[in-house]
């Protein structure tokens, strides 16, 4: 029992860790990053919104926040070639 318990256990770590350790970061650490890039989103849909009713607002803005969160991403430690992963997602 002692033994199924801590596959259990295992099995449910490694469903949180497996991916943030595969990019080179604790759990923490990516779901720190992964809330700043929510929040950097949520404000270039804001801006899209903006931009929509008013197009002469915010020319460039919505584009220049995705290329921002582009290049942030592909310089953290972590980067990786997404399709090495591929098969984790498109089973």
């Amino acid at each position: 029992m002692k033994e199924l318990l801590k596959d259990i256990f295992n099995f449910i770590k490694g469903l949180f860790t497996k991916h943030p350790n595969s990019v080179g970061e604790s759990y923490l650490k990516h779901m720190a990053w992964a809330i700043f890039f929510s929040i950097a989103f949520l404000f270039a849909g804001v801006i899209c919104l903006i931009h929509a009713i008013f197009p002469f607002l915010f020319v460039e803005t919505a584009s220049s926040v995705a290329e921002w969160i582009v290049d942030t991403s592909k310089r953290r430690k972590g980067y990786y070639d997404h399709d090495k992963y591929r098969d984790d997602f498109h089973t």
